[in-house]
């Protein structure tokens, strides 16, 4: 059997730059969604509060902007958590600016995405349970002076939507005709979301109809990887905490 390798192992010619936005982030700046696509992303659908990505790729240095999406963010907690001493382990925040979605999507979100029968039955069942406004919230944090770059990038930034996942996907990435650098797919089971992340669910529909793809899915191993992606097999599996203690496995875009 092979040796594994780690994930900084595996991303050790993948390094990018801290884009400009980031490394002189100042909240009364005008934001420019444009400059902040231009970078490698990570866009995780269905985030919620799951931290284990952002830990695991700002460790890589190859990417310094993650997306998280959900509908059950609550504005206030959301910001106590974010202004918590440690809240991203060895991390102490800088700076916070809320936006709106004309911030995100000058040309707004309204959707094309045509749902199934069944799809819109799981939608109007969904929304019973959703019952706070939308917002959007970009959070930019800085490693201790203690810590040096093995522990992670100098500095990375975290934009928090509350929304839909496949709807804010499809403004962000498919009218603009790019793609996240990772895209992180968790199905959540029974209550998770109305329909699922992983094979022939919605977002795979949404995706395969824009060009590029996302070079990386980063799955649980309860969720079914997309068509057209391949396990990356030399390389070691992230262990999530919690009680169903699942693995996570990166996938990699290939046409053959």
């Amino acid at each position: 059997m092979k040796k594994q390798i780690t994930y900084n192992e595996y991303f050790y010619n993948k390094n990018e730059e801290i884009p400009n936005w980031i490394s002189y982030f100042n909240s009364n700046d005008t934001f420019d969604i444009n400059e902040v696509l231009k970078h490698n992303i990570l866009y995780y659908p269905g985030s919620f509060t799951d931290g284990q990505p952002i830990s695991v790729f700002n460790k890589t240095h190859s990417v310094h902007t993650y997306i998280y999406v959900d509908y059950f963010y609550k504005k206030d907690l959301l910001k106590d958590k974010l202004s918590e001493e440690n809240c991203f382990n060895g991390y102490h925040l800088i700076g916070m600016k809320e936006l709106s979605y004309s911030d995100l999507a000058p040309m707004n979100f309204h959707s094309s995405i045509r749902l199934t029968k069944e799809q819109e039955e799981n939608l109007r069942q969904f929304e019973y349970r959703i019952n706070e406004v939308p917002f959007a919230l970009l959070s930019v944090f800085e490693r201790n002076s203690n810590l040096d770059g093995s522990h992670g990038a100098k500095r990375f930034g975290v934009i928090f939507i509350c929304g839909d996942g496949y709807v804010t996907y499809e403004a962000l990435f498919v009218r603009r005709k790019i793609a996240p650098k990772v895209l992180v797919l968790v199905d959540h089971g029974f209550g998770g979301n109305f329909d699922r992340w992983g094979k022939d669910g919605l977002l795979e529909h949404i995706a395969m109809g824009n060009l590029p793809f996302p070079d990386y899915l980063f799955c649980q191993e309860n969720t079914i990887p997309w068509l057209l992606y391949t396990r990356i097999p030399k390389l070691m599996p992230s262990a999530v905490s919690g009680k169903n203690g699942y693995k996570r496995w990166l996938y990699e875009f290939s046409w053959f």
